[in-house]
Parts: C-alpha cells; structure tokens; sequence
C-alpha cells in the first residue's frame, strides 16, 4: 500500500542514524523503538491536498532551492546519505535516502496540489507503487508497477463532500502480489463532532459487504492547531447499551461483532483515548509533541521487507516519546530532543540534534548525539534556479 511505503521509507531514513542497526552484504535487520502503528484511515491513498506553509519551504521557495544534498563528514571520507530536488514554489519533488538506495517522486499542479506520488528503488526489481490524482472528479488512482513497466490497478478513491461530511471511499483491487486480499472497500468519513473536535470514522468491508475492521480517531484543534489526537472506542458504552435495549439485542444475534459496534457506535458517546498531545510557543510554532503508549500495546510489530541490496525486517513497539524543539527568533528550529521512555515514568537520556543555518535560513550543519554514542554530523549543499 502506498501509505504503508511512506511509513516504511520514514522508516529506514531514520535508522540511517544507527539507532539499532545491524547490516552486512545481503541482510538488513533493523530494531527500532519508535511510536508506530499503520491506522486503517492511512490504508486509503489520497492526493490533491496542498502542503503547509512550513517554514522550510518557505525558505526553499524564498531562495530558489533547486536541491539539497545531506552529507555526512564525520568520518573519513564524505558519505552522503539523502538527495531531495524541490519546485519553485519549495515543493519537495524528489527524497532519496542513498543508504538504502530507496526514495519517492511528487508532483504537484499549477495550483500547489499534490497531484502524483511514486515510491522507487534504484536499481531495484521489486514492484513499487504510483499514485495519481485527477482534480475534476477528485479521484485517486493507485497502480502496482512491476519492473517491466506494466501496471495493475490496486486502488481507486473517490473523495467528496456531504454537507459537513467529507468522505474518501476506496475500491480496493487484488492484485498478483496481493491476490488474497480481504479488504475489497474502505470508507473514511471526516466530520466534525463538537466545536473544536474533528472526527475520523474509517470502516473496512470484504466483498461480500460485511465489516472486517473500524476505527475511529479524534482529533482537537484550538486557534487553528491541532493539540491533541487519539483514539475512540465504544465498545463499554454499546455492551452496556445492548444489555437494555432490544433493538440492540437482536442486531448482536444477527451481525458479527464488528459490525454490531460498527452499526451501534452512532447511538452512544465513546471512551476517547489520547495519543498526541501538542505545545505551541506564542507565535503559534510547535515545541513539543507527546506520544502516549497504549497500555494494551506491549508486543513489537515486525514488518518484513525487500530492497535491491537484500531483504530485512523492522521490529517497531509503541512506547512513550517526545519530542521537543528549541527555535531561534525566527521560529527555525536549534535544537531537537527525541526521549523515548519504557516506562513512562522514566525519562531517558535523549537524542539530540542540533542545527545552524546560513544568514538566508537555509540549514547548514546538523549534529546528532547521544550519551554513551559517538555523535554524528551532517553538512548541507545546495543549488539553486
């Protein structure tokens, strides 16, 4: 899935770090803890969305940014570890992560949206997936492209808006990679449950129709930024509710227990469950973001993968992490702090990692360290339109 790519490609950009890495000529093993875990509403790949006025591209867009190159000189001899090429607007086009010889290819319309995503790896005969949104009818169609050129549909989204309601629903394809595929449906609605409160309600369906997952995630917004996101369950509350009503009664006789909380879930108020929280300095610039662990959540989840230099497996475990960001007048960011904490009451030594910029804004240098590790630095190198 392409969503799934993104998070994988995230991934191994950040074990290039060398948090957990262990590598030799045919196998790549990665350990990482990070805060992961792939939502069903990601499952759907939609485009057509503008970027945020971040200001890196700002930046990138203030000086003519063509690309930039990430090298590491550290070591004896220069080693680069990314490439990214940028549009005019500061759009980034291109992200390549040399390491591990994988990256991704955006485009984007007159109008600043994202209208065509393609994941690649050099050199590689693995399949890879491309995305491409068309703006009149709002759809986006996602292919699995196999080495020789030919492709197979595997999704098909259609967005719309119903009243205060967005929807995306999804026609998912089975495809020669993917021939057993249970989930044929996704639908995603969006709609806002109180006045600073925004709901994601996502369900997914086999083909004959009947529910197989459904998830929901909340997500609250004050002056314009999101300060919390989580998830909600309703699972007490329509126990509860079936226990007395009669109706209830007899949907739990005659549907499957997704479908009978899926078909309840409207009826009753859930259990919301914070996993983000988010801080704002006064200018409105993020300096601190909080990821909660869930309780129930103890056990890695290992995703296998393939690239052209060897197959390898990312073992990641939800556990407790925050983020910190220390700016300079400008709202650039000094100074990141990464703690992940196995038990929440413990705070960890951090990873750091420290910034300079050149007098136009552009960033020039980072360091990562951390205690009892040797810290690594990173040079940028640019051309420009």
């Amino acid at each position: 899935m392409p969503r799934l790519s993104i998070v994988l490609f995230f991934l191994l950009a950040f074990a290039t770090t060398g948090v957990g890495q262990q590598r030799d000529s045919s196998t790549v093993k990665l350990e990482i803890s990070v805060p992961f875990e792939l939502p069903l509403a990601a499952q759907i790949a939609t485009l057509g969305y503008k970027e945020n006025d971040s200001l890196p591209r700002i930046n990138n867009h203030r000086n003519r940014v063509r690309s930039v190159t990430k090298i590491k000189v550290d070591t004896g001899t220069p080693d680069t570890i990314s490439y990214a090429e940028f549009d005019r607007q500061g759009n980034k086009t291109l992200d390549y992560n040399s390491p591990f010889r994988a990256g991704n290819r955006t485009a984007y319309d007159t109008q600043n949206r994202c209208i065509r995503y393609e994941t690649f790896e050099a050199g590689s005969t693995q399949v890879h997936y491309e995305s491409v949104y068309d703006a009149p009818s709002r759809t986006t169609i996602t292919n699995l492209v196999w080495p020789d050129g030919h492709r197979e549909l595997y999704q098909r989204v259609v967005q719309t808006q119903v009243g205060d309601t967005a929807f995306a629903v999804a026609a998912i394809h089975t495809t020669a990679n993917n021939p057993n595929e249970p989930i044929r449906k996704i639908v995603r609605r969006r709609y806002r449950y109180h006045q600073d409160t925004v709901l994601l309600a996502t369900q997914a369906y086999n083909a004959e129709g009947l529910v197989l997952k459904s998830t929901t995630d909340y997500f609250i917004s004050r002056n314009g930024l999101q300060v919390e996101g989580g998830r909600v369950s309703y699972t007490a509350a329509i126990d509860k509710l079936a226990q007395v009503d009669q109706v209830a009664q007899q949907l739990r006789s005659k549907l499957p227990d997704v479908a009978f909380y899926d078909t309840l879930a409207r009826r009753v108020k859930g259990h919301f469950t914070p996993v983000n929280l988010l801080t704002y300095n006064k200018d409105k610039q993020l300096i601190s973001q909080k990821f909660l662990a869930s309780a129930h959540r103890k056990k890695p989840i290992e995703q296998r993968f393939t690239t052209s230099t060897g197959t390898g497996t990312i073992s990641t475990q939800e556990v407790a992490a925050e983020t910190r960001y220390t700016r300079d007048k400008a709202g650039r960011i000094l100074l990141q702090e990464y703690y992940f904490f196995d038990d929440p009451s413990h705070k960890a030594q951090p990873i750091q990692e420290e910034s300079s910029y050149s007098r136009k804004g552009l960033l020039l240098e980072t360091r990562n360290k951390q205690a009892n590790s040797k810290a690594h630095r990173y040079q940028y190198s640019y051309t420009f339109y």
